[in-house]
């Protein structure tokens, strides 16, 4: 491949590192929101850009060296960097992501806790009050 070809597809990775980033910053917010759908589509669109990511990838590494080229060596650096900065992010919020998961369960425990013994102390003190005539007249 020439060298702008591979300069081509290095900005073309560097698009598509920029539009990861932004599927993990919407993901993100739909997370502190819990919206399940939306994550669903946004995670379906991530896949989608990930095969497209890794097909650049093989299409770099099938033409050599990327390196090897100096005066493409600033392209290179920021691509890495970006795709560094990507992938600390998505870490970030694959964290923030387990977590939310975690209070949500903590949270449904709790509610399912609450209505057991809800249910057990209603239907403990039901018979007793059925049938005594306590408004009677008298």
């Amino acid at each position: 491949m020439s060298r702008a070809g591979k300069h081509e597809c290095l900005l073309r990775k560097q698009r598509i590192l920029e539009q990861i980033a932004a599927n993990t910053e919407t993901q993100s917010r739909f997370i502190r929101r819990r919206e399940m759908r939306g994550i669903r589509r946004l995670l379906r669109e991530r896949a989608a850009l990930i095969e497209e990511l890794a097909a650049v990838d093989r299409d770099l590494t099938e033409t050599g060296d990327e390196r090897s080229e100096a005066g493409m060596a600033d392209v290179i650096r920021a691509v890495a960097a970006q795709q560094a900065a990507v992938l600390e992010r998505s870490d970030s919020v694959l964290r923030e992501a387990q977590a939310e998961r975690e209070r949500i369960g903590a949270e449904m425990r709790k509610i399912r806790m609450q209505r057991q013994l809800m249910r057990k102390y209603e239907a403990r003190w039901a018979p007793l009050t059925r049938g005594n005539r306590l408004n009677a007249k008298g």
